[in-house]
């Protein structure tokens, strides 16, 4: 399924221009297409290698479905919390907050673990810089990931383990039940 939204996401740049994006007066459908055409061929890049690394990450522990569903319904929920903008919103940056959120989550629960506690606090500086970022400058949309980042968060605390794939037990044979 990653592999398909990262198709999609190539096409629809080749394709479409920036009037597929959201604003505060746009049609309603765009406030589903801005996730997938992006504002320059760097953009689609760096969305589409992060789109696709924390998409390895959860597949570990949550089924592609869920993973697809869930990061699609935030990124489109919390883009009419932030209907302020003038500009076309275009890009998959809510989706991948999203999926961040909910990677955070899984680190906080100890689900995944960093190998020393500064990996864990520098990676934890990079969101935060990319997050404050995204406030100053006038082509991102902080508000948007602000929300898609906390959405992901609290997916994961009120799901539980409602959503996660459950792990086999390795000392029971296949064939006993």
């Amino acid at each position: 399924m990653k592999h398909l939204f990262i198709l999609s996401f190539i096409l629809v740049y080749l394709i479409f221009g920036l009037e597929i994006g959201y604003t505060s007066t746009s049609s309603w459908h765009t406030h589903i297409t801005y996730m997938f055409q992006h504002g320059s061929w760097w953009h689609l890049v760096l969305n589409s290698i992060a789109f696709y690394s924390l998409y390895i990450a959860l597949e570990r522990v949550y089924r592609p479905s869920v993973i697809a569903l869930f990061a699609i319904t935030s990124a489109f929920v919390c883009s009419w919390l932030c209907m302020r903008y003038t500009q076309p919103v275009v890009g998959a940056s809510g989706m991948i907050y999203a999926m961040i959120g909910l990677y955070l989550y899984l680190v906080s629960i100890g689900i995944y673990k960093y190998k020393n506690r500064r990996t864990l606090i520098l990676s934890l500086l990079v969101i935060v810089a990319s997050l404050i970022s995204s406030f100053f400058h006038r082509n991102s949309a902080g508000l948007l990931h602000l929300l898609c980042l906390c959405s992901g968060f609290a997916f994961g605390s009120s799901t539980g383990k409602l959503c996660r794939i459950p792990k086999r037990n390795k000392n029971k044979s296949p064939l006993s039940s």
